[in-house]
């Protein structure tokens, strides 16, 4: 199999799946819809399903059947090549310019499929008779072209290695070509995220404000916590001066919204970078100077764990996180963990981890959003 050729179609699919359908930000860039029906995973897996009928072929070939062979090749060369422009369309990228690779191989095969041919008025225009002297290296055809009054005669030698070699040098050219467009598209969304930081970074920002910016750019924000959802946050914003459980809340999520900005900016550094791209072009498109701290070696967005609270009541708290098991259960893991906190917790904000305590067992199996917002108000104060 070719390496580098499934290495840059892992990298567009690790765009897409990392980026494109994770951020509306992209949906300029596509044609409608393109997200939502997730079309180009299955364009990836065609052309995953014939890279080895074109490059691994010698596994495949049958050397009393060269011609069957080769129609399989040419082919899968001709379903690539559309595959190739199925993906530019997909991104508006302008790839029609004329390529010799890819039209010789393009000919070659239309020899074979389309034996016969008429112009649209029915009249003869050509004709092919296959060699018996094709073989595993080689493929022979006689080619007829008629005109009125006479036709021509082609002998047609096609070496299997330059058949494939063009394609490998269609493929290797057109794939940058996409590659380097991302890496374009890429710049941009880096740009947005950077002014998305610069937004919540600033003190003055209200929750709501934060909360909509998640709305509009960064959904996936939501998903890190059971108690992230707009409509909570914003039930949250409308109680933050009752008590302090509610402010804890919008502070946890402004926290990890600043986190996971840090962490989007240090992917798409990564996936940027002239080693990961693995393009013969200058990383100019990409601005450098944004201080970021590179959270992890590898394009995927990291998992969170924002919950940094002391071993000790590790098992008790997970256990009570289940709001929908039974009460005797939660009870029981309850006790357990206010035994702990008894015996281990200062008296200056005992009082305090009681009247969360009591907020679950009151709001338990009752009211789902004032049991996560006391719950993490719990975990917030099991932390200092």
């Amino acid at each position: 199999m070719e390496i580098d050729i499934t290495n840059k179609l892992e990298k567009i699919s690790r765009f897409w799946n990392n980026y494109v359908l994770e951020y509306s930000f992209f949906d300029s860039y596509l044609l409608d819809n393109a997200r939502k029906s997730n079309y180009l995973n299955e364009v990836l897996a065609y052309f995953q399903d014939t890279l080895s009928l074109v490059f691994n072929n010698d596994e495949i070939f049958n050397e009393k059947h060269p011609l069957a062979n080769y129609i399989v090749i040419l082919q899968s060369i001709y379903i690539q090549q559309d595959l190739i422009d199925e993906i530019s369309e997909l991104f508006k990228i302008d790839n029609k310019e004329n390529n010799e690779s890819k039209n010789k191989n393009r000919e070659i095969r239309n020899d074979l499929i389309h034996v016969i041919r008429r112009n649209k008025d029915k009249k003869l225009t050509s004709s092919n008779i296959f060699s018996y002297e094709s073989n595993t290296n080689s493929l022979s055809y006689t080619k007829y072209k008629y005109t009125d009054n006479e036709y021509f005669i082609d002998f047609e030698f096609h070496n299997k290695i330059d058949i494939i070699n063009r394609h490998r040098e269609f493929l290797n050219i057109y794939l940058d070509k996409i590659l380097h467009e991302f890496h374009e598209i890429l710049s941009g969304f880096q740009t947005h995220i950077q002014e998305l930081t610069t937004k919540v970074n600033d003190h003055k920002l209200t929750d709501l404000e934060v909360i909509d910016i998640v709305d509009i750019n960064l959904k996936n924000i939501f998903l890190l916590k059971d108690a992230y959802s707009k409509k909570w946050l914003t039930k949250a914003c409308e109680n933050q001066t009752k008590h302090q459980r509610y402010q804890n809340l919008l502070n946890e999520f402004r926290q990890d919204t600043k986190t996971y900005l840090k962490s989007l900016l240090a992917s798409i550094s990564n996936f940027t970078s002239p080693s990961i791209m693995n393009l013969n072009i200058e990383n100019k498109f990409i601005d450098t100077n944004f201080e970021i701290e590179i959270i992890n070696s590898s394009c995927e967005l990291p998992i969170f764990n924002t919950h940094n609270i002391h071993p000790f009541y590790y098992y008790e708290l997970g256990k009570i996180t289940n709001y929908n098991q039974s009460f005797d259960k939660f009870k029981f893991e309850l006790n357990i963990l206010k035994l702990k906190i008894e015996q281990s917790i200062t008296l200056s904000i005992k009082d305090i981890i009681w009247d969360e305590i009591h907020s679950l067992e009151k709001s338990f199996n009752k009211n789902k959003f004032e049991y996560y917002v006391s719950l993490h108000y719990l975990e917030h104060l099991l932390q200092q």
